[in-house]
């Protein structure tokens, strides 16, 4: 393992190939979790502004912004 150049060595012991690729697994599929969230609450923060109107992105500025009022 390098960190700015310098070698360190890691802290752990190998793994099998088996938990490599599990790793490796729940990695990816974790990875796609979280892009799928995040674009259901940016969508769902859409819905709201421009189907409900209800100006929930407004109150979410700090008080003194202009676009908060």
């Amino acid at each position: 393992m390098s960190f700015f150049g310098l070698l360190i060595p890691s802290p752990f012991a190998r793994f099998p190939a088996e938990t490599v690729t599990w790793f490796q697994t729940l990695h990816y599929w974790n990875a796609w979790l979280i892009m799928g969230l995040a674009t259901g609450h940016g969508a769902a923060a859409l819905f709201h502004q421009f189907v409900l109107k209800d100006k929930v992105l407004g109150r979410m500025l700090p008080r003194g912004s202009s676009l908060s009022q």
